[in-house]
């Protein structure tokens, strides 16, 4: 959806012809926060956590990269970050980098980009 923050993938590009399953992230929320895998130092307005394109919800790329970070090794999430870091706008790119800081203060591979 233009303009809602999904990232859209024409899979048959790559060679898939169907998804072979539905991911699902079970989180909290408290007060209006989206609460980021069970860190209570890592918020985010529920307006802005989850998104939608037409009816149907996703959650904030930025949200899913901070999912993706702890596997950076991984080079398809890898691909994912250097993909989607470029389609973030400031608000979502800093709240990235604040969570990789909370989460990795020894430092991480995506922070700084």
């Amino acid at each position: 959806c233009e303009g809602s923050g999904a990232l859209l993938h024409d899979f048959h590009h790559v060679g898939i012809e169907r998804l072979d399953y539905l991911e699902f992230l079970f989180n909290r929320k408290q007060n209006g926060q989206f609460i980021f895998s069970g860190e209570l130092e890592i918020v985010r307005d529920m307006q802005k956590a989850i998104l939608y394109c037409g009816e149907y919800p996703h959650i904030a790329p930025e949200i899913a990269l901070l999912y993706k970070a702890a596997n950076a090794e991984n080079p398809d999430y890898q691909r994912d970050d250097e993909a989607a870091i470029t389609m973030l706008d400031g608000e979502q790119l800093s709240w990235f980098h604040d969570g990789i800081k909370k989460l990795y203060p020894q430092g991480h591979p995506w922070n700084g980009k």
